[in-house]
Order: structure tokens, then C-alpha cells, then sequence
């Protein structure tokens, strides 16, 4: 009672004395304890291993009560009656298996309650306390989650974390409507039911790290709407592109050393990515996994992500386009693996990129290009890799840069770089472990890079002044001779072009769908024995899909003037085969369709017409609309009565008819 007439003390803390027991004061002298202003109490680090009943009466303006680590064992019956005012009660580090139902119910203002490291069982006793906001359960005994309904109606944070839960079972947080976070970390769970989260629609924090191994489940955080920040760290699961329906809120994920692998993060039956629903994802931690030749797209649709951990994740190789949508992305971890090669279009759309880190790698190289266009670029660890030369202007950060433990070549070449350290902002990291390797410059084996001085080790090179200046006036005189001979120049290279490479083809983009007619042939009567005996039957065989087919005269569409129907079929064909004969081409009907056919052509500017000779015939027996056709370069195709020579009158056939080029008026006739 030495504390009694101190009306105006408010933080009371007698800790580590050895205090054994608390006696609660006599009715006579509550009235004077009432008007002791004491707000917080600490009495931690004591000995006292029973709370009496109406221990701490009278102490009604107390608002933090601390009794961690104080060997507490039992808490009796209205231990902390009168206490109406108290928020906080600290109880961690203590021995208590079990407390009464009404320990803490009767304290009307309490928000914050803590029982670390104890030995409970049960949650049973926690039902009730209707202010309660953060409950505080880590390292405990509880091995079953043994309330219908929690009744705790303004707990905002659980945890559970550290305890002996084996698994959660539906329903199993039902009445924590207002629970913003919640870590179940550090428990033996091996079955999460897809309803165990059901009634925590407003959780935003969800730690379910270093679990048991947790099996294949549907859709356990399909509930989890507002969930911000999801951790399974450690936790081994089989993931696939519906482990995270759901969580349209996510902005953190955490799966570091949760035994990933490529297959499990990628869906090859689906063709989609675990995250591919996780559109507002800003940070992804894949740390400690084995991703080695991940898909492609497994990061496609997360535009809005800004941190991806990649370390340590036994990477060789990583496809081109594997970050090419990530153009939010600020930091990429990408050390401690064994990536030999980076090239630019790794990187090419990150950016916004402002960090990266390749330490511990195989890299030899740094492209010129890699990290170039990256404006916001401030740091760039690439330690303990093999480079040798840094290349001239390679993009650098702006801020800091860590190339030790590379075996640095300090010759000559690597004087720009040199420089560029004493010009620029940029702070080089761990300088006394940045050192020239055995292949440096006389003198230079073995000593800091900043000891290289390109002043006085790489003087001018007279021979490659003078070198330039030939090479100047040779280039010079080059152009001028070009020049006055431009055009003779243009037509000798343009011969050369097509003699060596030949010209671009360009396909028509419209499909045999895309016509009404698959083929029309056009023939003289003379030539039907051999159309219906030879080529249909041929073509019919070969080209089963093209079987849409105008043959002569006889399959024009009724209703209309003869040479109208013609036309209508020419230009409603995808393919049209002109069959040439002696007989035909002194034919002024076939010669008429002929005209029209390549009236066709021009207009549309396709090949789409094949003339077929069904024997060889004289140059100066065919009509000049046949010889101009041929002298254009367009497809023609002659019949061969040797074995040998129909099989390639076929196979040329068959290609022509499968595609339609665009004609190239550059082609010289």
C-alpha cells in the first residue's frame, strides 16, 4: 500500500522483483484506491503464479495491465473484476492451461489481449468479449478450434500461429465478421476444407506459412474478396489455375520454398497460369522453388505487379517473353540461381523497372542493350558472376551498382568503364572486393578496379587514328561513284536480288471458305474425256476439302446471259483451271474466257488462275493473251504422259491450287 496517496501517479511498473503473490487490498480501502490515477501497471518478470480473485479492484481508470513472463499458473474467478476501463492485457510467456469463462467477459473496454506462449488448449474461453480487436494465441497447445460460433463481434486480428491445429474444418472462423487479419502459420494443417474460411469476408491478411503438406484443394479462398496479403511461405501445396479463384483484391503473395515447381504453377491441360485470375497482384515471392524453363506466359495477365522474387529457383534458362507484359514491375530478384544468359528482350517491356539483382550467377556476358530505356533504373547487383568486360555503352543504373567477385579484365578495353565510374552519381558497392583478374594489364593482377588508371595504362592509338581517316575517304569516295552511277548500280542489284534470293511472296489472306465456288474449270469440248477421266478424278482424290465444283458449261447457274454467268463463276472461284489444247486456243469462245480470267486477276491483283496444258504445243501456235499470261510469270503447269512427270504435274498442281499469291508488278517480264 506504499502507493496509496499518489493520486496523481499514472504508469506504475515494478518489474523483475521477485513478486510472488498479489492480495487483494480490504473493502476499507477500495474508496482510496478509486481515486489513484494509475493508467498502466507493469508487473512482468515476477513470480506470481496465481491471479486471485478481485486482484487489481479498485484500479478503475487502469487501461494496460503487463504481466508477461511472470510464471502465471492459474487465473481464479473475477481476477480482474473492477477493471472497466482496462484495453490491453498482456499475459505472454506465461504457464496458464486454462482460465475461467469469465476472465475476461467481465472487462467492458478490453481490445487487446495476449497469451503467447502459454500452454492453452481451448479457445472456448475467449467467446464473448464483445470489444475485443486483437487476440493473441502464438505458441500454444490448441489442437482443435472447438467453438460453433466465436462471439467475438469487433476482433479485427487472430493469431493462432505455433499451436497443434491438424487441419480446419468448414465453418471453422464463423462470427469474426469484422477479422482483417488472421495467421495460422507454424501448424501442423494438412486439410483446409473449402468452407473453412467462410464469414471472414473482410479478412486482408491471411498467413497460412511453413503448414503441413497441404494436399490438392478446390477453391479454398473463393470467399476472400478484400483479402490483400496472402503468405504460404513454406507451406508445400499443389497449386493450379484454380488454388487462388477469388481473391480479385490480392496485392501480396508469398509462396517462397513451397516445393513449386514450373508444372505447378503453369496448367498445360487449361493453357493458363495459376495467377492468372490475380489481376491486381503487386508483389509475387517465388523464392526457394525449382522454375527452371517456366511457360512463357505464366506472368501474362499480372500488368500490375511491381516486385517478383526469383532467387534461388535453380534457373537455367528463361524464355524471351517471360516478363513481356510486366510493365509495372519496379524490382526483379533474380540472383542465386544459374541463369548463363540474359538477353534484351528479357527486359525489353519492363519499364518501370528501378532495381534488379542477378548476384551468384553463371552470366559472362552484359549486352549493350539489356538493360537500356530503363529510365527509373537505380540499382543493379550483378556480383559473383564471370564477367570479364564490361562492353562500351552498356546501360548502367543511376545509383548504385555491385559487380565484385567477377574476374574484371583491366585492360584497355574496359578504360570507358573506368571512367564512367569517376563521371557519373553512380556509388560502386563493395569497391575493395571489385578486383582485376590474372588476364589485366601488367601490374594490374590483383589490384582494386579503382586502382586502374586508363591515363597512364592506355595511351592514343596512332594506328587506328590513321586507320579511320582511309576508311573516311574510301567511304567518301564510295559514295560519290554511287552516286553518278545510281541507277545502273540499282538495276545491276536489282538482277542480282532475284538471282540469288528471289522475291518475297505474299499470300492472299482469303480461304477457299471465303468463295462460293472451290474451283472452276474452264475447258473446250474436246478436252472433256480428259477433265472428267484425269483431272477431276485427280483433283477429287488429292483435295478432298475443295469439292465445290464448276466443270464447263454445263454447272453455270441458271438465270442468267450466258457470258454473265461466266464472269460471275471466274470471279466467285478461289481457284480457276484453264485447260489448253490445240483445239482450244483456235477457239474464240475458250479465248474470250480466257480474257476474262485475267481481266480477273488484274482486278484483284491475285493469281488465282492455272493454266494446265494437256500436251506440249508450239510457241507460235498459242494466241498472244496465252504467250502474255506465261511472260508474266504466271503459274502454268503442262500434262506428261511418263510416270515420273505426272507425279510432279500433280504435286505442282496441288500446291498451286492450295494457295493464292498476291501478284508483284516488280517482277520484270
Amino acid at each position: 500500500m506504499p502507493f496509496l496517496g499518489m493520486v496523481n501517479l499514472q504508469t506504475l511498473s515494478i518489474t523483475f522483483n521477485n513478486i510472488s503473490t498479489i492480495k487483494p487490498l480490504p473493502s476499507q480501502f477500495t474508496t482510496i484506491m478509486y481515486r489513484l490515477g494509475i493508467v498502466q501497471l507493469h508487473l512482468e518478470g515476477n513470480g506470481i503464479r496465481t491471479i486471485p480473485s478481485y486482484a487489481f479492484n479498485g484500479l478503475d481508470k487502469l487501461q494496460t495491465l503487463d504481466l508477461h513472463q511472470s510464471r502465471v499458473v492459474d487465473i481464479l474467478d473475477h481476477a480482474f473484476a473492477g477493471l472497466g476501463s482496462l484495453k490491453k492485457l498482456f499475459l505472454d510467456n506465461n504457464l496458464i492451461e486454462n482460465c475461467p469463462l469469465e476472465s475476461f467477459r467481465i472487462l467492458p473496454s478490453l481490445q487487446t489481449l495476449q497469451l503467447t506462449n502459454n500452454r492453452l488448449t481451448s479457445v472456448s474461453q475467449f467467446s464473448g468479449i464483445k470489444t475485443l480487436k486483437t487476440l493473441q494465441l502464438r505458441f500454444n497447445k490448441i489442437e482443435k478450434l472447438d467453438l460453433d460460433t466465436w462471439d467475438l463481434s469487433s476482433l479485427e486480428s487472430l493469431d493462432l500461429s505455433n499451436n497443434k491445429l491438424p487441419r480446419l474444418e468448414r465453418n471453422s472462423f464463423e462470427g469474426l465478421q469484422k477479422l482483417n487479419s488472421l495467421s495460422l502459420s507454424q501448424n501442423p494443417i494438412t486439410i483446409i476444407m473449402n468452407n473453412a474460411l467462410h464469414g471472414v469476408d473482410n479478412l486482408q491478411s491471411l498467413d497460412l506459412s511453413n503448414l503441413g503438406p497441404l494436399g490438392s484443394f478446390s477453391t479454398p479462398f473463393a470467399q476472400l474478396g478484400q483479402l490483400k496479403n496472402l503468405n504460404l511461405a513454406g507451406t508445400t501445396l499443389n497449386a493450379d489455375s484454380q488454388t487462388f479463384t477469388g481473391l480479385k483484391s490480392l496485392q501480396e503473395l508469398s509462396l517462397k520454398t513451397a516445393s513449386l515447381t514450373k508444372n505447378d504453377i503453369w496448367d498445360p491441360k487449361k493453357n493458363t497460369s495459376a495467377f492468372s485470375m490475380l489481376l491486381k497482384l503487386k508483389t509475387l515471392l517465388l523464392s526457394g522453388n525449382v522454375l527452371d524453363d517456366m511457360h512463357s506466359k505464366t506472368f501474362a495477365n499480372m500488368t500490375a505487379l511491381t516486385k517478383l522474387t526469383l532467387d534461388n529457383c535453380d534457373i537455367t534458362y528463361l524464355h524471351p517473353d517471360i516478363f513481356s507484359n510486366l510493365t509495372s514491375l519496379q524490382y526483379l530478384f533474380l540472383h542465386d540461381n544459374k541463369i548463363k544468359t540474359l538477353d534484351p528482350h528479357h527486359f525489353i517491356n519492363l519499364i518501370s523497372l528501378i532495381g534488379i539483382k542477378l548476384q551468384h550467377n553463371e552470366i559472362t556476358q552484359i549486352d549493350t542493350n539489356l538493360l537500356s530505356n530503363k529510365k527509373r533504373l537505380s540499382y543493379v547487383y550483378i556480383a559473383n558472376n564471370v564477367l570479364s568486360v564490361v562492353a562500351e555503352g552498356t546501360a548502367l543504373p543511376k545509383y548504385f551498382l555491385d559487380i565484385s567477385g567477377n574476374p574484371l579484365s583491366c585492360v584497355c578495353q574496359l578504360q570507358w568503364f573506368r571512367r564512367w565510374i569517376d563521371k557519373s552519381n553512380v556509388t560502386l558497392m563493395r569497391p575493395n572486393q571489385t578486383v582485376c583478374s590474372k588476364t589485366s594489364l601488367d601490374g594490374l593482377q590483383g589490384k582494386l578496379l579503382l586502382s586502374f588508371d586508363p591515363k597512364y595504362k592506355c595511351g592514343p592509338d596512332v594506328i587506328l587514328y590513321i586507320s579511320i581517316v582511309f576508311i573516311i575517304l574510301g567511304l567518301l569516295l564510295g559514295v560519290i561513284m554511287s552516286y553518278n552511277k545510281r541507277w545502273w548500280l540499282q538495276y545491276k542489284l536489282f538482277h542480282l536480288k532475284l538471282l540469288l534470293i528471289g522475291y518475297e511472296e505474299v499470300e492472299d489472306a482469303r480461304k477457299h471458305t471465303d468463295y462460293r465456288y472451290d474451283i472452276n474449270i474452264i475447258f473446250y469440248d474436246d478436252d472433256l474425256e480428259w477433265v472428267e477421266q484425269v483431272l477431276m478424278p485427280g483433283i477429287e482424290e488429292k483435295l478432298p476439302d475443295l469439292n465445290r465444283f464448276v466443270c464447263g458449261d454445263d454447272d453455270l447457274p441458271l438465270g442468267m446471259y450466258y457470258m454473265d454467268a461466266v464472269i460471275y463463276v471466274i470471279e466467285n472461284s478461289y481457284k480457276t483451271i484453264v485447260v489448253v489444247s490445240e483445239a482450244a486456243v483456235t477457239n474464240h469462245n475458250f479465248i474470250t474466257k480466257l480474257r476474262h480470267v485475267v481481266d480477273n486477276m488484274n482486278e484483284e491483283e491475285v493469281e488465282k488462275a492455272i493454266l494446265v496444258f494437256v500436251r506440249d504445243l508450239p510457241a507460235d501456235n498459242l494466241p498472244y493473251l496465252v504467250r502474255l499470261f506465261l511472260s508474266e510469270n504466271k503459274p502454268y503447269i503442262l500434262w506428261n504422259e511418263d510416270m515420273y512427270g505426272q507425279l510432279l504435274f500433280w504435286d505442282k498442281l496441288v500446291k498451286n491450287i492450295s494457295i493464292n499469291r498476291r501478284m508483284n508488278d516488280l517482277m520484270p517480264i
